[in-house]
């Protein structure tokens, strides 16, 4: 039989105390999504500033939804379209506007029907 190392003990009463210390568990946070919006045509001589323009029309009608600060960055299925047109490129951006909740919204009660539909007594 062999002795266990000193820093291995140490090292396992470490681990129990931590994890008996540990918080309960926590909700996480959610994306919650809206409707998607469209930019109008944006159009530049170079694709990448046609973008931008694109995006940040998307943003500013992204605002006029439930979602206070709206951001490309953490969007639902985003789509940047470009096609190049008379020596210039023209875009379009179109995805769902999200944000970041801490908790997630509640899902409305199912509520049990009565026994057979009728009235029970208690």
């Amino acid at each position: 039989m062999t002795r266990a190392r000193p820093w291995t003990r140490m090292l396992r009463v470490a681990v129990c105390l931590c994890w008996m210390m540990a918080p309960g568990f926590a909700d996480a946070a959610v994306r919650v999504c809206e409707n998607h919006v469209k930019s109008k045509v944006t159009s530049a001589v170079r694709e990448r500033e046609a973008k931008r323009a694109a995006i940040k029309d998307w943003t500013k009608k992204a605002k006029s939804t439930r979602i206070p600060h709206p951001s490309w960055r953490i969007a639902r299925l985003k789509v940047v379209t470009c096609v190049p047109y008379n020596g210039r490129f023209d875009c379009v951006a179109y995805a769902a506007p999200c944000t970041i909740k801490q908790k997630p919204p509640r899902s409305p009660r199912k509520r049990n029907p009565k026994a057979g539909g009728e009235a029970v007594n208690t």
